[in-house]
């Protein structure tokens, strides 16, 4: 089949190129978006360990305030 004899005006061999670059295009998209949820999942680790850290440093704080007010 040549461009010519298309109906509607497509040029078969520019589609096959067009459906392969689409194609790499899902595929590079698809890498994306493993890589961003593992970055995520990362980030997310070390959101709950500084929650964690500053829990404990307000729990000691708040402690300590208190048996300082409590014994002056």
């Amino acid at each position: 089949m040549v461009s010519g004899d298309c109906k509607i005006g497509l040029d078969p061999i520019e589609m096959g190129k067009t459906f392969g670059l689409i194609h790499e295009i899902a595929k590079d998209v698809r890498e994306i978006k493993a890589d961003v949820k593992n970055q995520n999942g990362r980030i997310r680790k070390l959101e709950v360990w500084r929650a964690g850290i500053v829990a404990g440093v307000l729990t000691i704080t708040t402690i300590v305030g208190i048996i300082i007010k409590f014994f002056t």
